[in-house]
């Protein structure tokens, strides 16, 4: 996807007013809606993963997952990992995604409410 000053990137989510999120070249995360690109400032290394119809974003930056709502960035930590990133969000705003233990172990973890739970 061309993405003006941007460069190129790639899409990982679409909620259904079409709003797009992702990557771009240089690995930050973005969203796409009306024409304009949007930076939503989570720094290099970042991508965003999904979105709600509620215009909540989830991703990945710095070795841990993240949601983005109304132009704010929660770290939602590392769930007692290495790492972790958000791969999904409802429209009621739970989060689900995937962390890394220490002995290469991933296991998944949901966000609802404030808390992260590993499962």
């Amino acid at each position: 996807m061309d993405l003006g000053d941007f460069g190129y990137g790639q899409v990982w989510g679409l909620n259904d007013a079409g709003v797009i999120v992702g990557e771009t070249s240089d690995y930050r995360a973005f969203y796409y809606a009306n024409g304009t690109v949007t930076d939503i400032g989570a720094g290099n290394g970042s991508y965003a993963t999904a979105i709600n119809n509620n215009g909540v974003i989830t991703g990945y930056a710095n070795s841990q997952a993240f949601v983005y709502a109304n132009g704010q960035i929660t770290n939602l930590g590392q769930a007692g990992s290495s790492f972790s990133i958000a791969t999904a969000v409802n429209d009621s705003g739970a989060v689900v995604g995937v962390s890394q233990a220490s002995n290469n172990g991933q296991y998944p973890f949901v966000y609802a409410n404030g808390t992260l739970t590993s499962l």
